[in-house]
């Protein structure tokens, strides 16, 4: 049963899952950990489409060694990757478009 000390450990829980509540409100955590999630599944779609679709497409008539991916140039003996650092950037507008369209749906759906 129920007793008067039980009521007042259960009232004094009931104001700490409030306060945990309103703490995870208040700062956004769950929407932060969401956007966490998102971005990372995000990147792992981008870099497989590009991964599977696109870098076949452009490497269709190149043996291993002369891939995009592997293009080095070098000046006064340093080697600049620039294939890899060029796919980066791609990658990176890439997921930056893909964040743009699902923002203006999203803002578009929620006026």
């Amino acid at each position: 049963m129920l007793s008067p000390k039980n009521i007042q450990s259960v009232t004094e829980c009931d104001k700490k899952n409030a306060e945990f509540i309103n703490f995870l409100k208040e700062y956004s955590v769950i929407t932060t950990a969401v956007a966490a999630i998102f971005s990372y599944k995000l990147n792992d779609l981008t870099n497989e489409f590009f991964d599977g679709i696109i870098l076949p497409i452009i490497n269709r008539d190149a043996d291993k060694k002369n891939r995009f991916e592997n293009k080095e140039y070098n000046i006064n003996g340093i080697k600049f990757k620039l294939g890899k650092f060029t796919l980066s950037i791609v990658k990176f507008i890439i997921i930056i478009y893909i964040l743009y369209i699902l923002a203006s749906i999203f803002k578009y759906h929620t006026s």
